[in-house]
């Protein structure tokens, strides 16, 4: 049984994803969608994030029994992730556990870069390597914002890191029709499509969307100080603190 488990650290993250999840939905026995975050400023907002992003999946063919909102029923907060990998993990286990008779079976795990974008996508990567350690499928990377070669609050979107493995997925007519219309679907977030979706349109019309196929055991290092320093939400020694706890 082919499975494929997206990680998903906030509601409109799967916009990245567009060409591998429809070719997922095409050629894989399960693919399953986790959102590890809720909105840290209301349970009303929380829930218009999730009917957003659930419309967005929707146009995919996604069905609503695919996706999980982790986020919400562990109440993690958006920026939080890192606090409560213990029990995001323990969760997930349990629902892939019961979503499947061959538990052992493998499992491609579809993560954030480790890019030191923001926090939660970093904290995601690490959840990945926790499943990834009991189900040892392949775990690809893919890549959202990140701050590498740039100064200040400076950031390059869908700008893949350097790897030994890639794996690309091609944007086809109808991906480039509905990565056009993403801002109408996510009514409450214009402020972060501003500051994403052109440069994540631009992209596309140029450069596949690429992944990293990460190795066993990558060191959660950072060449350069992470975004989320920079942007004084928290030090990059703060995060490995609370990722390290047992």
């Amino acid at each position: 049984m082919k499975r494929i488990v997206y990680l998903l650290p906030h509601q409109d993250d799967e916009v990245f994803l567009i060409p591998k999840i429809r070719s997922d939905l095409a050629l894989a026995e399960q693919v399953l969608f986790f959102f590890l975050t809720e909105s840290h400023l209301s349970e009303q907002l929380t829930e218009r994030r999730i009917k957003e992003s659930q419309c967005f999946l929707k146009h995919l063919k996604v069905e609503e029994s695919q996706i999980y909102n982790i986020g919400k029923i562990l109440h993690i907060a958006d920026g939080k992730l890192h606090q409560s990998l213990n029990a995001a993990t323990a969760l997930i286990k349990e629902i892939l556990l019961k979503t499947s008779n061959e538990q052992e079976a493998q499992i491609t795990l579809v993560s954030p870069a480790f890019e030191g974008g923001h926090q939660d996508h970093d904290a995601a990567f690490v959840l990945a390597q926790r499943l990834n350690q009991k189900w040892p499928g392949p775990l690809l990377e893919y890549f959202m914002y990140h701050g590498y070669g740039t100064r200040g609050k400076m950031y390059k979107v869908a700008a893949p890191l350097s790897a030994q493995a890639v794996v690309k997925f091609k944007y086809k007519i109808e991906d480039y029709w509905l990565l056009l219309r993403v801002p109408l679907f996510y009514p409450s977030q214009g402020k972060a499509m501003l500051g994403l979706w052109p440069f994540l349109l631009m992209k596309s019309l140029y450069q596949p969307l690429t992944f990293r196929l990460s190795e066993r055991g990558q060191h959660l290092e950072h060449e350069e100080v992470p975004m989320y320093e920079r942007w004084g939400r928290l030090t990059y020694g703060e995060f490995m603190l609370e990722v390290k706890k047992p």
